[in-house]
């Protein structure tokens, strides 16, 4: 693939996530099947939070000649969703998407101006054993494919048919 395809890939997102959500009927996303599933809002919000790490590291690769990227655990940095920030209610399923999609714009304007050199660069990643710029934004896609994935499943799929992952 591309970069111009990637990119082009990356654009689309938000509108997918936009109207998938609309599609969503209210009582399934805070359902949860059974121990080991994340809800469909859970899911959502996961990907929001990951947003940001994708924007820090895009920059972090982009700023340093031998990036060094940090691991993200996502279960060090799940909430309750029954509560938002400071005791605050939760954002809604639509807040959440709208925040996907400026996170989205904000990545966008690194990658659309990264150079090839840039886009060659790797990172050092405890977790990896290649890592750099192009495999992150690849990364971006296929991560919120994934999730993309699973919440269809929690919302549409027969109950009895459901994995936890």
């Amino acid at each position: 693939m591309s970069h111009r395809e990637l990119i082009q890939t990356l654009k689309l997102y938000p509108a997918i996530l936009k109207d998938f959500v609309a599609a969503i009927p209210p009582e399934k996303l805070h359902h949860r099947p059974g121990p080991g599933f994340w809800t469909v809002y859970e899911h959502l919000e996961h990907m929001v939070l990951t947003q940001q790490v994708i924007q820090q590291r895009l920059e972090t690769i982009r700023d340093h000649e031998k990036p060094q990227i940090v691991p993200f655990d996502p279960d060090e940095h799940h909430r309750d969703v029954s509560v938002g920030p400071a005791g605050s209610p939760p954002a809604s399923a639509e807040e959440l998407v709208a925040d996907y999609g400026r996170w989205r714009e904000r990545q966008l304007k690194v990658i659309e101006k990264a150079s090839e050199q840039l886009w060659r660069r790797g990172a050092q990643h405890p977790e990896y054993e290649r890592y750099g710029f192009e495999i992150l934004v690849r990364h971006a896609l296929l991560h919120d494919g994934f999730h993309l994935s699973r919440m269809e499943d929690l919302a549409f799929m027969k109950q009895e048919l459901l994995r936890p992952l």
